[in-house]
């Protein structure tokens, strides 16, 4: 069983808006390889030396422009994260989809240990608040449409269903102690990548 968006977001229509996205940013649609097909279509452009990523459709335009900003104020803080490429405007938007493009690590692939992970992630917190503003934490904000979505027996759906609603509902109920801040959204080993000369 497929969805509608599964059949309309497929690998080769994601490569045809990329390959339309690189003629607006002025790239060779070279050596392209699609690494996964998710929320967002990952692909591998010149041998991996640029990431880029095609957004679903016009609901992802916000979170992509708070991607690429977060990108720029991260740069200009020094701090080490993904860099974007290309002098375009991004994101790029082709038919309500968007295009962001990163500089890739063409020369390595090995993840980061822990212990580092942990220096990157103190580093992070130090810095300065970013000069915009940054959504609230909704931990559960996709959890019932990626439920609906996914190729589970129905009795499996319920649960899961209930099983969310309990734990937003506790999360609700959470007393914090420290002040509100910025934070990674997604900080786990596979998104902390070493290049050849062992910086992350």
């Amino acid at each position: 069983m497929t969805t509608t968006e599964r059949t309309e977001f497929g690998a080769d229509a994601a490569e045809a808006i990329l390959r339309r996205a690189c003629a607006v940013a002025d790239l060779e649609p070279d050596g392209i390889e699609i690494l996964r097909l998710g929320d967002h279509a990952v692909f591998r452009v010149e041998g991996g030396r640029i990431i880029s990523r095609v957004g679903r459709g016009a609901d992802r335009l916000a979170s992509v422009r708070r991607e690429v900003a977060v990108a720029r104020w991260l740069a200009d803080q020094g701090y080490p994260a993904a860099h974007l490429v290309t002098d375009a405007e991004q994101p790029i938007v082709i038919e309500d989809h968007p295009v962001a493009f990163w500089e890739g690590l063409a020369d390595g692939d090995e993840y980061a240990s822990t212990a580092e992970m942990g220096v990157l992630l103190r580093r992070l917190h130090d810095q300065k608040p970013p000069p915009f503003s940054l959504p609230r934490l909704q931990p559960f904000d996709k959890s019932a449409s990626r439920l609906e979505h996914a190729v589970i027996p129905e009795s499996t759906r319920i649960f899961l269903h209930s099983m969310a609603r309990d734990l937003e509902a506790e999360y609700g109920r959470l007393e914090f102690s420290l002040s509100s801040g910025h934070l990674h959204g997604d900080f786990n080993v596979g998104n902390v990548l070493r290049d050849t000369a062992g910086r992350n």
